[in-house]
């Protein structure tokens, strides 16, 4: 079984396949897509829920985009090249003509963004509101495994850190440095302080305090430029002109960076590092003036049992006595 089983529904999301396309060559690419993509953040309950609901649910009908969106975005490189027992061939008739490697490098850009599009669309759908009417969903694994990196899409992600460009595959390739990045966090909060935060994180937004919904946004504010930071020098991240991206076929083309792209990574990275500090700061600032007994109760223990000394006494270096 599978979300898109002819060449009529894949025609009606990728205009670029005819009614003579064979389905059964798409299918293995198809399959991918929902592989990769799309249960890993569903799930597999709710994609079997999705198998049995029927193709005119708008659920399905938005999961079915981004199946053909990711499913065409892959299989672009292969359509046009048939192996074979001498090798590989490409498909060519008397009236065709090959397109120019610019023109491929946009459609493969330009395909991988609208598949991009539809999953956040997808995410939105779930969390905004939606999501929590399907019992498949609203408390699957797979809806906390979502939520896992306190962000829950791109598009969010986007709003702290603008280099991500509301780009879905940027934000997968980021969630292992969101993750590692909330560890930086234990030492600031307290472990018990921080894994109050991963439970909020996972409740109703209706349901948490004030205090709890206002410390995981700093922590957010905190933590992403940081993940960002410490993605810059992977090779499978790049900075381009139109933000953070994964590098993938289109690649294949590119040149080493200029004088000019370095400056501007540099330029990046020293934005984010100041970024990260300034969020520190004032995540401290916020925990210190909150914190009490009841309130993360584990920091303020630590805090009053730790002392800060009195800047007057800094300042006399170290000597028993001094002028006033």
């Amino acid at each position: 079984m599978a979300l898109i089983t002819s060449t009529e529904i894949l025609k009606k999301y990728v205009s670029g396949f005819n009614k003579q396309t064979n389905i059964d060559k798409m299918m293995a690419w198809l399959d991918k897509a929902e592989r990769k993509y799309l249960i890993p953040v569903i799930g597999q309950e709710m994609y079997e829920y999705l198998l049995t609901a029927g193709d005119d649910t708008e659920l399905c009908v938005i999961a079915q985009r981004v199946v053909a969106w990711y499913g065409y975005y892959m299989s672009l490189p292969h359509l046009d090249i048939t192996p074979g027992d001498l090798g590989l061939k490409i498909i060519n008739t008397a009236n065709t003509t090959e397109i120019p490697k610019w023109k491929y490098i946009e459609l493969l850009r330009s395909a991988a963004d609208m598949a991009d599009d539809e999953m956040e669309y997808l995410l939105q759908y779930l969390f905004g509101g939606s999501g929590s009417d399907i019992p498949q969903w609203e408390n699957s694994e797979a809806s906390k495994q979502c939520k896992s990196t306190f962000f829950t899409s791109a598009v969010r992600l986007t709003m702290v850190v603008p280099i991500v460009k509301n780009r879905y595959r940027t934000f997968l390739e980021l969630t292992p440095y969101l993750l590692k990045a909330q560890e930086k966090l234990e030492p600031i909060l307290t472990s018990e302080v921080l894994e109050q935060i991963r439970a909020a994180n996972l409740a109703d937004p209706l349901q948490l305090l004030t205090t709890e919904s206002k410390l995981l946004d700093y922590c957010r504010k905190f933590i992403a430029p940081m993940a960002a930071l410490d993605a810059l020098v992977d090779s499978k991240l790049r900075l381009y002109p139109d933000g953070l991206k994964t590098t993938t076929y289109e690649d294949s083309f590119g040149q080493q960076p200029t004088g000019t792209q370095e400056r501007i990574i540099e330029e990046q990275q020293e934005k984010l590092r100041k970024q990260m500090v300034e969020a520190q700061a004032a995540l401290k600032a916020y925990i210190d003036r909150t914190a009490s007994e009841t309130v993360f109760p584990s920091y303020y223990q630590r805090k009053i049992s730790n002392p800060k000394p009195d800047p007057l006494f800094l300042t006399n270096a170290n000597q028993k006595s001094f002028f006033l």
